[in-house]
């Protein structure tokens, strides 16, 4: 993006992509984190320089603000009883479902933005101080959408841009978000605004149009007397990264593992965070006909399912891990064998060489979201087989 490269650059985000903990002698370590925020910005972390600020989460142990400070990371403090509306309530329970069009998902609870917007003038303070005269500020995704407009008021001297890492739904279904008008205001605040494909686009600028009458052209939004400018930029897998996992002794040992154990059989690979926006169970679902239309398939075929964990804190995500986990295990015990079963179900998450290894042992990989952003599975896939 035009800017990034001769200012001072300052990338926001709801959580930091690390991990504190404290050691036995009191010794602060920061470990990254696995996301897909973190993920699709690693290239950007290895070619420059910038600092990230987002919430890290509780600080209780001394020292740890510090340590985070020094590692180029600037926390932003989420009052306690503002962290369950805030997060769970109007991002989670809310925009996710909302703009996935899982709208019979969405919950009405009028606690839930005033929360949200409290939490994001949070971020406006803690950005504003540390940003650098004229940086550009990169802020991402849902959980900040009204950002961009709060810091602008507060440092009208920093470009701002912003990124959504999810899908912008068409303006009929944006339009029954009670918080439409503030949400849209809150994005046209930034100078520019990126989105994973040309549909996602489109569809703001509808529901600029209508919500808030405002015109627009291919790819800017005319608001207050400036251009917004629009963009495509849909985010790919990271090529270098795969194919150094690959050529790992990790990998390579693993992958010899993987080919013993499931030798002479098919392999179909699914691998998705633990959430309704995969439909997990319509694919287990489906693999169960498939294996009661010719029950010789459970012995042919294996379906290794890796569920990464996510959002465990909540009854809705916990419901979807327990009716996943039964599927497997009545699919398994209907048509599995002493020694082997035709789903092999593995809830937690992998390092980059034992996906790799995964990756290319699979015959077949199973990518089937009901509604994703940009899903870089079938990508990652890919680069493995090749």
């Amino acid at each position: 993006m035009e800017g990034v490269i001769d200012r001072p650059l300052v990338v926001v985000s709801n959580r930091l992509p690390t991990a504190i903990t404290v050691d036995d002698d009191g010794s602060i370590t920061l470990r990254d984190t696995v996301g897909g925020l973190a993920t699709a910005l690693s290239g950007a972390r290895e070619r420059l320089r910038f600092t990230w600020v987002g919430w890290p989460g509780p600080l209780d142990a001394p020292g740890a603000e510090a340590a985070l400070r020094d590692a180029g990371y600037e926390p932003v403090h989420v009052p306690a009883h503002l962290e369950d509306p805030y997060y769970n309530g109007m991002c989670n329970a809310v925009i996710w479902p909302l703009f996935h069009y899982f709208l019979g998902r969405v919950a009405s609870n009028t606690a839930y933005f005033p929360a949200y917007a409290e939490v994001n003038a949070a971020f406006a303070q803690a950005v504003a101080k540390a940003a650098p005269p004229g940086a550009h500020v990169w802020i991402h995704d849902y959980h900040l959408m009204l950002l961009p407009a709060l810091l602008r008021a507060l440092r009208p001297d920093v470009r701002i841009s912003f990124f959504l890492h999810v899908p912008f739904p068409s303006s009929e279904v944006y339009r029954i978000l009670p918080a439409r008008t503030e949400l849209l205001r809150g994005l046209l605040g930034a100078d520019y605004i990126g989105f994973h494909t040309g549909d996602y686009t489109r569809h703001f600028r509808s529901s600029c149009l209508r919500v808030l009458g405002l015109e627009s052209g291919f790819d800017f939004v005319s608001y207050e007397g400036r251009r917004v400018g629009l963009g495509v930029h849909p985010i790919g897998a990271d090529v270098q990264r795969l194919r150094n996992a690959l050529r790992s002794p990790t990998c390579v040992t693993r992958l010899a593992e993987l080919r013993t154990h499931w030798r002479g059989r098919r392999v179909l690979l699914g691998v998705e965070r633990l959430d309704y926006s995969k439909a997990i169970p319509l694919k287990l679902a489906a693999y169960e006909e498939f294996l009661r239309r010719d029950p010789q398939r459970a012995v042919d075929n294996v379906l290794v399912q890796v569920v990464v964990p996510s959002r465990l804190d909540t009854d809705e995500y916990r419901d979807l891990k327990n009716e996943i986990e039964l599927m497997v295990g009545r699919i398994n015990g209907s048509y599995g064998v002493p020694g082997s079963t035709p789903i092999e179900y593995l809830h937690r998450g992998f390092d980059i060489d034992e996906l790799a290894a995964l990756y290319r042992v699979a015959d077949v990989g199973v990518v089937i979201p009901a509604r994703d952003g940009m899903n870089l599975v079938a990508h990652e896939y890919v680069l493995c087989q090749s």
